[in-house]
């Protein structure tokens, strides 16, 4: 029953990345459309994408260092 739960959470947590996703790229086509493409917008999509960058390194970094861990440990409690 745990792991099931574990599983749909997954699943949660993909479907949400992915709708994330398609709204940040239609955020990026208005605002392109808008302004047009120039060394400005460039600079913004640049801007934006670097706390982006690091926001992905660090929660990366916990999904595969702090989950398979915590896992590991919730199996040894139920053991």
């Amino acid at each position: 029953m745990r792991d099931n739960s574990i599983l749909t959470a997954g699943f949660y947590l993909i479907i949400l990345i992915g709708i994330g996703k398609l709204i940040a790229f239609a955020k990026d086509i208005v605002i392109s459309s808008y302004h047009g493409a120039n060394f400005q917008t460039d600079a913004f999509f640049v801007a934006n994408n670097i706390p982006s960058l690091i926001f992905i390194a660090f929660y990366s970094t916990i999904s595969m260092v702090f989950l398979p861990l915590y896992i590991e440990k919730t199996k040894q409690k139920g053991s």
